[in-house]
């Protein structure tokens, strides 16, 4: 079944690049115990990598307020495609500039199976507790919804999560997603370089305990910088951004966080007295009584007006899915990931006094 809204579909994908065939479709030796390739689809071989490895801106000021709104909206919705340094093949422009991989490449098997086993402990000295860790390994098949043999000891468990990944790469990303849970910071960093260095579009979240979809490096920057304050706007934010990006992305529910990040700050600032509090009074205050606030760009009249900031909240709120009418809907994934790097600015602005009582 595809991936919503990604166009992924199960099962590996071959490329130009793929490992060398063996005769009747297997791959090359593999990668760490008890590995073994799975058997060729009925429907065509499987291909299979070579297994043998061991191994911004900030946002720019402008007078205009919807030009300002304009370009938070593209960026929030730039895809990061500056990989860590071209292959000399597309620097040379031999071959084009390659996208981002949505699934699991054959060149990032051997990598992200490496990884696999240095968090299920294969590294690990036996003299310091190291070995394979069987509880460990069915918390994460299980998470991932994978069928493991009851009669398994341990290096057959290995070999069959190893197998379930390489035959589908939608399994693959929900096991490395399921085990990133269990991993220690210094492998959660090891697991983003190797994503990042195989183009994929997949990134490990800010608390380093899911995979999120990745995003322009600018964008990432202001997002990682919004969420870095200890406080609910952050807390917001990221449930926010794990909506919008991660494995299991819920449109509707990303908007709504995105809503209370918002909240978290402006209504404290804009107003604090009100009972019951929530966006619209924000809304609606800066709207009607905007003279009343002071707007840290000028405009093109240099009267420092608010008009910006209310065009913003206006595109921020309501949820569309929020009041049951005719008029509710489901917003769009790209319509929500818009949104959360909107709240991102949002947060942003509020903290640093963007705007202010006159």
């Amino acid at each position: 079944m595809p991936l919503a809204g990604s166009g992924l579909a199960r099962g590996p994908r071959a490329g130009p690049h793929d490992g060398p065939m063996r005769a009747g479709g297997s791959a090359s030796p593999s990668a760490g115990p008890g590995y073994e390739a799975p058997p060729p689809r009925k429907s065509g071989a499987v291909q299979l990598t070579n297994l043998a490895l061991h191994a911004e801106k900030d946002l720019q000021g402008t007078t205009q307020g919807d030009m300002i709104l304009r370009q938070i909206l593209l960026h929030g919705e730039a895809e990061m495609n500056n990989h860590p340094r071209p292959r000399l093949s597309i620097r040379e422009s031999m071959q084009p500039k390659e996208e981002l991989f949505d699934g699991v490449p054959s060149h990032l098997h051997a990598p992200l199976i490496y990884w696999l086993q240095g968090v299920f402990g294969y590294r690990t000295p036996l003299s310091k507790g190291g070995g394979l860790s069987v509880p460990l390994m069915m918390k994460v098949a299980s998470a991932a919804r994978l069928s493991i043999s009851p009669n398994s000891y341990t290096d057959n468990i290995h070999k069959e999560i190893v197998n379930h990944c390489i035959y589908d790469e939608l399994i693959f990303l929900d096991v490395i997603d399921s085990a990133l849970v269990y991993a220690s910071k210094q492998e959660a960093i090891g697991l983003e370089s190797a994503l990042a260095e195989g183009g994929s579009a997949w990134r490990v979240s800010v608390e380093e305990k899911e995979l999120q979809r990745r995003v322009s490096s600018a964008a990432q920057s202001m997002a990682d910088k919004a969420m870095a304050v200890s406080d609910i706007a952050s807390e917001e934010l990221q449930a926010a951004w794990s909506a919008a990006y991660g494995r299991s992305p819920d449109p509707s529910d990303a908007w709504d966080h995105a809503i209370k990040a918002v909240e978290a700050l402006w209504i404290p600032l804009i107003v604090p007295k009100q009972e019951k509090p929530q966006l619209g009074h924000v809304l609606g205050q800066l709207d009607r009584q905007g003279e009343l606030f002071k707007f840290i760009l000028p405009g093109e009249d240099m009267k420092f007006e608010v008009k910006a900031v209310v065009g913003m909240l206006k595109t921020l709120w309501p949820n569309p899915d929020r009041h049951a009418s005719e008029n509710r809907r489901t917003p769009s994934l790209q319509e929500a990931q818009a949104v959360v790097h909107l709240a991102v600015v949002l947060v942003q602005w509020a903290r640093d006094g963007a705007v202010s009582r006159r």
